[in-house]
């Protein structure tokens, strides 16, 4: 590194990156991230004042980590590289498949989940993937919530859906569009965000049902979708969506005690208004 910016680093680090690492403790050698995907602007941001965020993949069948950020060689948008003695590889219809002694030998007294979990002794994920050139992992989906539009082109939720998710004004995000002609979606706004643009803009309401039928949210939130969306193709864009007054919930069954959508439960509950964006 050049002495200058040598130089102009440890000032940056002593007025500011090193307050904000202060913030999570200021000690943290390394911190390591699972469960879903972490954007990789954010992981970036992160690395950029020195927290050492460390991505990974795996699941409870293969004793939790099969993939891992090294401590040199990865690529934020990845989740990292496979450990020592566990092999991945990409099947035909890029489900993840893992070999390795953390892998599961079966599922207790459960010889037909157990033989529908493995095929020629490779444990079958659920999960989408790929290798890049690197040899890192690259996670795309899960293979069950991958969905196929009336035109026979194949959408991954979950990859429109952490580009969403990430913009201040969208808390919460379902992506619509199997057997659909094209893709819609149910967004639950950021509230506390909604509503400080409503005030800075003058909007009036009553209450947030009021709010997120008014016409300059519709317009604000399809500008976003507009921006966030530029990257996909025509195919994948979200064509309508609409705006719901509560979040998505545990109690109420929506998503997971670990936060993922459960999407049959949306769609049928939200069955009325899901037809009427493929009816207008």
């Amino acid at each position: 590194m050049p002495l200058a910016l040598q130089l102009k680093y440890k000032i940056a680090d002593k007025l500011v990156l090193s307050k904000l690492r202060e913030v999570f403790g200021g000690r943290i050698k390394f911190m390591p991230c699972g469960g879903a995907p972490l954007a990789a602007d954010m992981v970036s941001f992160f690395h950029s004042f020195g927290l050492n965020v460390k991505c990974g993949y795996g699941l409870t069948e293969t004793t939790a980590t099969v993939t891992f950020f090294g401590d040199t060689h990865f690529e934020f948008n990845s989740a990292g590289k496979p450990l020592k003695g566990t092999q991945i590889k990409i099947a035909e219809n890029n489900e993840i498949l893992v070999k390795g002694p953390g892998v599961i030998k079966g599922y207790y007294k459960k010889p037909e989940a157990t033989a529908q979990a493995f095929k020629n002794g490779w444990f079958c994920t659920g999960d989408a993937g790929k290798i890049d050139e690197k040899g890192n992992l690259v996670i795309t989906d899960r293979i069950k919530d991958l969905m196929k539009t009336s035109g026979g082109k194949y959408i991954a939720p979950q990859k429109l859906e952490s580009a969403l998710i990430n913009d201040s004004f969208i808390e919460q995000i379902a992506v619509i569009g199997d057997q659909q002609k094209y893709v819609t979606a149910l967004a639950v706004p950021s509230f506390e965000n909604l509503k400080k643009y409503a005030l800075e803009h003058k909007i009036s309401f009553e209450n947030v049902e009021e709010l997120i039928h008014h016409n300059q949210i519709k317009d604000l939130f399809e500008r976003r979708f507009e921006e966030l969306q530029k990257e996909f193709s025509k195919f994948e864009k979200i064509k309508k969506f609409t705006l719901l007054p509560e979040e998505f919930s545990i109690e109420s069954g929506e998503i997971t005690a670990t936060l993922k959508l459960k999407r049959k439960v949306i769609q049928k509950k939200y069955k009325t208004l899901i037809d009427k964006m493929y009816s207008e």
